[in-house]
């Protein structure tokens, strides 16, 4: 159902597809390829399951292998970014954003939900990135994510979220303070009428090194959904909440950080029931230097 939505997607909007596969030794292309048509969108793709094949055939450097480790995201870019050279992926549907040094990422998230030893939850994602840096040094996200979720029980949810975010983040000339925004769109169509909604959001966040070690960071949220159908019993829903964070964070030595961070919450609805208000305050005291 996944690799299907994948391959319809690509097919409405004109987009290729080819793989840099290590642990998944071939999965993920051969799960493209048994459907028909894929020929369509799929170009090919590399097995990078050794080191050395991703050194030689990919050009994912050594240096970044032995400081990272070979299953970390900064060698994954470099292997999205080696096969999207190498099958001629520039030309496609994202080349109007002119940016430089672009990555092109599909995602396939799976996710199962169990409480007291019983499922309550089943959602399988794919999203499509695309990332790089505009012509005017800001960084750029754009992205389609599609999103199918089972529930156990209430099978009225049963559904799919279909969704984009648009976002941009800038450093502060002469400072090391970053600041970003980001707009999303989505709808989610269910089994029952009354939980279809279409969910509008921004934000907006903020970060900068402070003195002596500390590093300060805030974000706004601002959600605005409302549901087609009105609620048995209820009426009409239409929520809207709001979600400000403060953060602080100190590395203390090699191995410990102190974090504190601060939330406050609003959800407001046209019922009661959804309505909510809430402050908290977190300290955590974190050690990362387990072997």
């Amino acid at each position: 159902m996944i690799f299907k939505d994948l391959y319809d997607y690509c097919i409405e909007n004109q987009i290729s597809l080819s793989c840099a596969e290590s642990c998944t030794a071939g999965l993920i292309s051969s799960k493209i390829t048994s459907i028909s048509g894929s020929s369509k969108i799929f170009k090919g793709g590399i097995i990078a399951y050794q080191n050395s094949i991703k050194i030689n055939q990919l050009d994912v450097s050594q240096k970044i292998i032995n400081e990272k480790t070979e299953v970390s995201y900064e060698v994954v870019e470099q292997m999205a970014c080696s096969v999207r050279r190498n099958f001629n992926l520039d030309e496609n549907f994202f080349s109007f954003f002119n940016l430089e040094d672009p990555v092109f990422s599909p995602n396939i998230n799976l996710l199962r939900v169990v409480l007291n030893r019983e499922e309550i939850l089943r959602s399988g994602r794919i999203s499509l990135d695309y990332s790089g840096q505009l012509d005017d040094g800001s960084s750029m996200l754009f992205s389609y994510y599609r999103d199918e979720k089972i529930f156990k029980s209430g099978r009225q949810k049963n559904g799919r979220i279909n969704g984009i975010s648009f976002g941009q983040s800038y450093v502060w000339p002469g400072s090391q303070a970053l600041y970003g925004y980001k707009i999303m769109l989505e709808n989610y169509r269910a089994n029952a009428g009354y939980e279809f909604y279409e969910n509008y959001g921004i934000e907006f966040s903020y970060s900068q090194p402070l003195l002596d070690n500390w590093q300060f960071s805030s974000k706004y949220s601002y959600q605005d959904k409302s549901h087609d159908e009105d609620y048995p019993l209820f009426g009409a829903r239409h929520d809207q909440g709001e979600t400000l964070r403060f953060n602080l964070l100190k590395p203390m030595g090699a191995c410990w950080s102190l974090n504190l961070g601060l939330i406050f919450n609003d959800s407001r609805s046209t019922i009661n029931i959804y309505k909510r208000r809430a402050n908290n305050f977190s300290a955590q005291v974190n050690y990362q230097c387990f072997k």
